[in-house]
């Protein structure tokens, strides 16, 4: 994913290149997108470290703090029972699920979940689960009662995974009954799914009339495929940001921007992110991987067109890697990245140029140091934010090439009202970024 931080120097031998593109709250299979998450903010939850309990119960009293962070979505991953088989760790601790039906007890008991549940939409907040159709582990009770269901994968088998032949109509059938029996018995408001890239069609197409149509969930995978396009509302190519940062070793930074941003502003959107719960773990924290631009990185995945998402303890500057398997803890307290989230995502919520809508537009600016900067601004009406990111060690200045409203724009930095005309020369220090937001 994301390689190790260095020193990058010139970032792009192309070009300027311009793109304009709207986002669209256009019609999925799935349903249209809902409008509960045109500002939404993911917030990834690792159950098993976020409290020293990590249980539901526990995870229940920071709801408020979550609330004031301003998160729509809690991530919660795994939620289920798994197998205890640490050579399949590999593939993730969801995909050693043991039942679809219940918690994991470790965390709490169902009605725990439930309630948990309750009071995160009881305070505004919606919940998803990660869910794995693809695998299970070998302790599944499936795997004795249904061995029609699995394929004979002994190399898998050895590391105590059971793979789901999803040929087999049964097998569909069955998830999205269990899916159906979590949005109903639960009330969970989306999942994520995991390994979708091997999910067929038939898979989707099930999903959409069993499950989809039950209420406006969020659909999110972890792959986008021709197979499975057209049935998300987001996908997350973070890999999108683990590319922009081997493009930046290559110096070809501009060029994949700018094919994820045609590819991230309409329906389905990007999941964009720093961290993540397998990115923690197994590449280091932020600091660790992005060093003195994770800062700068924090802020573009809010403004890089797409669904922002920060991972459990980031806001409290999370400096060690969370075990997948064994029991961690997250030390919380006060640290600036708290403040600093907190004031990106009311940011996000106050301004509908920055919402997933039909209503804005986005603008991947040209400006006079492509091989240096990165421009984005968005329009919705007569709101516009503005942001300008310098993916280098160097102190730059430049101008905005393409045309932008003149006016009184808020600096997100210095908070001063400053006044920005098409001629002005704009300043970054290194790793140095600013937005700029303009209201009537």
């Amino acid at each position: 994913m994301i390689g190790a931080n260095r020193a990058i120097g010139m970032l792009g031998l192309l070009t300027a290149l311009f793109f304009t593109a709207c986002t669209s709250r256009q019609q999925t299979p799935v349903g249209a997108f809902p409008e509960w998450a045109k500002d939404a903010v993911v917030y990834q939850v690792n159950v098993q470290d976020f409290t020293p309990e990590g249980t539901f119960k526990a995870l229940e009293l920071h709801l408020p703090r979550l609330q004031n962070l301003g998160v729509e979505m809690l991530w919660l991953s795994p939620v289920f029972p798994v197998g205890d088989n640490p050579r399949a760790n590999f593939y993730g601790p969801q995909s050693l699920m043991t039942s679809h039906d219940g918690v994991n007890p470790a965390y709490g008991t169902d009605e725990d979940f439930r309630a948990l549940v309750r009071a995160a939409q009881g305070k505004g907040m919606r919940v998803m689960l990660t869910w794995e159709a693809q695998c299970a582990s070998s302790e599944h009770p499936l795997v004795v009662e249904h061995p029609e269901w699995f394929l004979g994968e002994d190399s898998l088998q050895a590391k105590g995974l059971a793979l789901f032949d999803l040929s087999v109509p049964e097998v569909i059938q069955f998830q999205v009954q269990r899916m159906q029996h979590w949005v109903q018995s639960f009330e969970v408001d989306g999942f994520y799914f995991q390994h979708a890239g091997q999910l067929p069609p038939d898979f989707w197409t099930a999903y959409r009339d069993g499950v989809a149509k039950m209420k406006p969930l969020l659909t999110i995978a972890d792959v986008l495929t021709d197979a499975n396009r057209s049935f998300l509302h987001v996908a997350d190519e973070n890999q999108v940001l683990v590319t922009a940062r081997n493009a930046l070793e290559g110096k070809l930074l501009r060029k994949t921007l700018a094919q994820q941003f045609q590819a991230a502003s309409t329906v389905p959107y990007s999941l964009n992110y720093t961290s993540s719960m397998l990115i923690n773990a197994r590449q280091g924290t932020v600091f660790e991987r992005l060093g003195a631009s994770a800062k700068l990185w924090a802020a573009y995945t809010q403004l890089k067109p797409g669904m922002p998402m920060v991972y459990s303890g980031q806001e409290v500057g999370l400096k060690v890697s969370l075990s997948e398997s064994e029991k961690d803890t997250i030390a919380w307290g006060d640290h600036p990245f708290n403040s600093f989230y907190d004031r990106l995502h009311k940011l996000r919520k106050d301004h509908p140029a920055l919402w997933l809508t039909a209503e804005k537009s986005v603008t991947l600016m040209r400006t006079s140091a492509d091989d240096q900067v990165i421009a984005y601004l968005h329009s919705s009406g007569n709101n516009h934010v503005l942001g300008v990111f310098n993916f280098t060690d160097k102190s730059v200045d430049f101008k905005l090439l393409d045309s932008f409203p003149s006016g009184r724009y808020k600096s997100f930095n210095s908070r001063a009202s400053i006044s920005l005309e098409q001629q002005d020369t704009l300043q970054l220090g290194p790793y140095g970024f600013e937005i700029y937001t303009l209201k009537p």
